[in-house]
């Protein structure tokens, strides 16, 4: 082995700087091959040292024919993850080590295996002290002995610079060898052979051992005298070390002495500094818990009227809370002192609150008496409803009472609610007074509220019965319209145009409600002194019971409400929901989240309060639409747009939530009144006897028309009311169809273009702008049905010169020229001289004369289309004659061929028979 290493330190390793550490004789497990060594060696790079394992292999040198060893693959040590000895117990040659992947090699005995492995165990911790490999199945005990063994020789001064300890021979390098050979010539004693060396020194260190002996002889009286000293030394010591002790124990005494004093020093300190603070908590709890004696006589004996004894509860109240809310430290409020003068303290608050809630509830009860008996004392020619300003004035007085009344409700949990019934005691009080006084005030508006019925013959106006005769439902109509103008009209300016703003502004004004010459007023005008009448009076309670109970106006983050399809199918809307119902489909918008103008719980005590008011409102409502249903319109309308700029006032009041929630009755109110016009024209009875005219359903759509546009007049909305047209036109058209087709006098053709005239004329006259669509449609249909009765009525006037020219027009058509027309032997023109000649101008004038009596029998005369339709059957007669003039001129040119009677005498005929009747 030592030969081999010999030759891989020359051939492989001499090169540089690099050293080999190690070798072992390895083959790979069951495969008899040439063996390979493992090598370890040390070199520097970058002035750091690199420890490297290679594998090399003796080769053949083809070109020199001679062997040599050569690297076959090498490693870096800090590749290496593990050492796998197989066997920590039993003596196995076979070992692994795993780089990329394990490989497997067998040593070529177990004393050069576990050589190569201690070797890299101290390479690896003397070169990868941060990421050491893992070694397996190795005795590890032997390994860290080697380790420490190496560690013991660095610390005595053996260092080894070039690696760690090698047990096998150095062969000396070419220069060492001359440097060795160039000592010794140098010296003249040099030795020159080993044998004279060695014999030397032993003689040389034989005398040296005996001058030792002798000088240790000659010293031994020295010795003894040394031993005296060091035995006198040893004494002193053993008595310096006794006086040591005295001392040290003399100084622990002392110091168990200061000890004890500094620790009851401390604990003097200790309590002076407790003493202070229990003196500074004793005065500051007494001086909290202290309270004036004043204030429970205050509180106790002191009348609660008056503003002096007002002021003077209100401040002992504010002392005793804050005497009772004083904050301790956890510990203190144990106390039974402070126990007892706390549950001193909340007797007192609750005796001074029990008394306080008594005389409130008291007071309330008082105040709504007084203004129970004055309901219906004071008479005057408008019903009026006033606030309770001068009570709420006077109730005021108490408002800080009531704040510090809430406050002990809040802060105590388990303490009676006496705050909750001083505001059910009001609300029960002031219940029954507005209940009484809207009661009474409904009651005089219902007694005011009466239908305007026009002059002239009664008519019984109803949603569910017709109004009977032509002339009678144009009267009523227009009566209707003007008495419905005179209320947007007159002293308080035009309510046609505008904002529904404005509108209101000029219907609440101060001054008396208009009066019509009966002494009776509209209902919209009292509608409209209701809600000015009322809204005030809301608005005083609102604001009193914010500032007396202390109630916040709105909510800070109010939730929005939802409305499920469920609902809105079954018309069961939320009362804080006000919803639009789109003309085209059923979707719902929602348009006023009325949770955002009014606090819940304010809106709690209002509802309690104005029980009343959406059941006597919601009556006279009903009461206004049974009195004339077309108030079911005005109030959709004015309801619908009062709720949309409720969103740009800056004060709401509860009315406005009153109003929101009557919508439903309203819409229901409405959508009955429409469906009871819808049912008049579906059940509309056809006229058997005479000439049909204009239907009922028509003049009835005429009456609904003018009283709608002057109720929109008052109210700058529509959307409800555009879409009611739709659906009672449609109707109407339907009816129309439908009565055209049954009546058996009257020709279809002339029911349709009379009625859709008159249709048309009473749409061109209002310019429903929602109504252009069927506008278009009542003029399309009613030019097609005069037209074809025109066509009907005319038929063919001289019926056989309109078939001879048919026949003549035909030939034209199938690709005969004009000229060559005459010589057709059945359309000659001989043959056409007959055919004119059976139409002499007398005959032509009885023909029309008759035309005209059987026309002016289908035609009525209450829509005045005779003269229309006697015109259109002229131009239609015209037509036809310059037809065949120009048929004669190109296909019998040069032939003389005319009529009897020319085209004057055609205006004349028509125009005599026109006025001879």
């Amino acid at each position: 082995m030592i030969a081999v290493r010999k030759t891989l330190h020359k051939d492989v390793f001499g090169s540089g700087e690099e050293r080999l550490v190690c070798l072992v004789n390895v083959t790979k497990p069951g495969r008899k091959k040439k063996p390979s060594y493992l090598c370890a060696s040390v070199t520097t790079e970058n002035d750091r040292p690199v420890v490297s394992i290679h594998r090399v292999k003796l080769s053949e040198n083809k070109a020199k024919g001679q062997e040599g060893y050569r690297r076959n693959k090498t490693w870096r040590l800090r590749e290496l993850k593990a050492v796998d000895g197989k066997d920590e117990h039993q003596e196995v040659a076979d070992f692994d080590l795993h780089f990329d992947k394990a490989y497997k090699w067998t040593a070529g005995s177990v004393a050069e295996k576990n050589s190569f492995i201690s070797t890299l165990w101290k390479l690896c911790h003397k070169y990868l002290k941060d990421k050491l490999p893992e070694f397996i199945r190795v005795d590890k005990r032997r390994l860290e002995g080697l380790l420490q063994y190496s560690e013991t020789v660095h610390s005595v001064g053996r260092e080894v610079e070039e690696g760690p300890d090698i047990e096998e021979y150095q062969e000396l390098s070419g220069r060492e060898e001359e440097d060795l050979k160039l000592l010794l010539s140098s010296r003249p004693d040099a030795f020159k052979d080993a044998e004279e060396f060695t014999e030397r020194l032993s003689e040389e260190l034989a005398s040296l051992d005996a001058a030792n002996i002798h000088s240790i002889m000659d010293s031994g009286e020295r010795v003894a005298q040394l031993l005296d000293y060091l035995q006198s030394s040893l004494f002193e010591v053993e008595q310096m070390l006794c006086h040591l002790g005295d001392y040290e124990q003399l100084l622990n005494n002392v110091r168990d002495t200061m000890e004890k004093l500094e620790y009851k020093y401390n604990q003097m300190i200790i309590e002076d500094r407790n003493l202070k603070s229990l003196l500074q908590v004793v005065n500051t709890l007494v001086n909290k818990l202290d309270l004036d004696p004043a204030v429970p006589r205050i509180l106790r004996n002191y009348e609660l009227e008056g503003h002096m004894n007002i002021e003077s509860c209100t401040n002992a109240a504010h002392q005793l809370q804050k005497a009772c809310n004083v904050e301790l430290p956890p510990g203190l409020s144990l106390l039974q002192a402070v126990a007892d003068q706390k549950k001193y303290f909340k007797s007192l608050i609750s005796t001074f609150s029990q008394r306080l809630m008594t005389f409130l509830i008291e007071r309330f009860k008082e105040q709504s008496d007084s203004l129970l008996e004055k309901v219906g004392v004071v008479h005057s020619s408008d019903p009026i409803v006033i606030a309770h300003i001068g009570i709420h004035n006077d109730i005021l007085a108490y408002r800080e009472l009531m704040l510090w009344e809430k406050m002990e409700w809040l802060e105590e949990s388990d303490h009676d609610n006496r705050f909750g019934s001083i505001q059910n005691g009001y609300c029960k009080a002031m219940k029954r007074t507005y209940e009484e006084e809207i009661l009474h005030y409904i009651a005089e508006l219902k007694t005011k509220l009466q239908w305007k019925k026009p002059e002239g013959k009664k008519h019984h106006h109803t949603g569910h019965k017709l109004l009977s005769g032509a002339n009678s439902v144009m009267d009523m109509s227009r009566n209707l319209t003007s008495s419905l103008m005179v209320t947007s009209s007159g002293s308080h300016g035009s309510l046609s145009r505008g904002t529904l703003g404005s509108s209101l502004s000029d219907i609440h004004s101060p001054s008396p409600v208009a009066q019509h010459n009966d002494g009776k007023v509209l209902f919209s005008k009292l509608f409209s002194k209701m809600i000015q009448d009322i809204e005030p009076v809301c608005i005083a309670e609102q604001n009193f019971c914010c500032q007396f109970f202390h109630l916040p106006n709105v909510d800070e983050q109010p939730q929005p409400t939802t409305v499920s399809p469920e609902a809105i199918e079954e018309d069961q809307l939320p009362a804080d929901v006000v919803d639009e119902v789109d003309g085209n489909s059923k979707q719902i918008l929602r348009i006023v989240d009325t949770s955002s103008f009014m606090s819940t719980q304010l809106k709690l005590v209002l509802s309690q309060l104005f029980e009343a008011l959406l059941p006597e409102i919601e009556g006279f409502i009903n009461f206004g639409v049974s009195v004339d249903n077309y108030n079911a319109l005005y109030l959709q309308l004015f309801v619908m747009q009062y709720a949309f700029e409720m969103k740009e006032k800056v004060k709401h009041s509860y009315l406005d939530q009153v109003l929101v929630n009557s919508l439903v009755n309203i819409n229901r109110l409405c959508e009955e009144f429409i469906n009871g016009q819808l049912k008049m024209i579906e059940e509309m009875k056809v006229p058997r006897k005479g000439k049909c005219g204009i239907l009922e359903c028509v003049h009835n759509f005429e009456v609904f028309a003018n009283r709608a546009e002057a109720i929109a007049s008052q109210v700058n909305r529509r959307l409800e009311l555009d879409v009611n047209y739709k659906h009672l036109i449609k109707a109407v058209f339907e009816a129309i169809e439908r009565v055209a087709v049954s009546h058996y006098k009257s020709p279809p053709h002339v029911i349709k273009f009379e009625n859709y005239h008159h249709l048309l004329d009473l749409l061109s006259k209002l310019k429903i702008h929602s109504l252009d669509d069927s506008k278009d449609e009542c003029k399309k249909k009613y030019r097609q049905h005069l037209n074809e009765y025109v066509i009907v009525s005319l038929g063919r006037p001289m019926e056989k010169l309109s078939l001879f020219f048919e026949g003549v027009e035909g030939l034209m058509a199938s690709g005969t020229k004009a000229d060559q027309v005459g010589y057709q032997l059945d359309y000659s023109k001989n043959e056409l001289r007959k055919c004119i000649k059976e139409y002499p101008t007398k005959e032509v004038k009885k023909g029309l004369e008759k035309l005209y009596r059987k026309v002016e029998k289908d035609i009525c005369e209450e829509e005045g289309m005779l003269q229309v339709v006697w015109v259109n059957i002229q131009n239609a007669f015209i037509h036809q004659y310059q037809r065949f003039t120009k048929l004669i001129g190109r296909c019998y040119p040069d032939s003389n061929i005319t009529f009897e009677f020319s085209l004057k005498d055609i205006e004349e005929f028509f125009s005599t028979s026109q006025h001879s009747h």
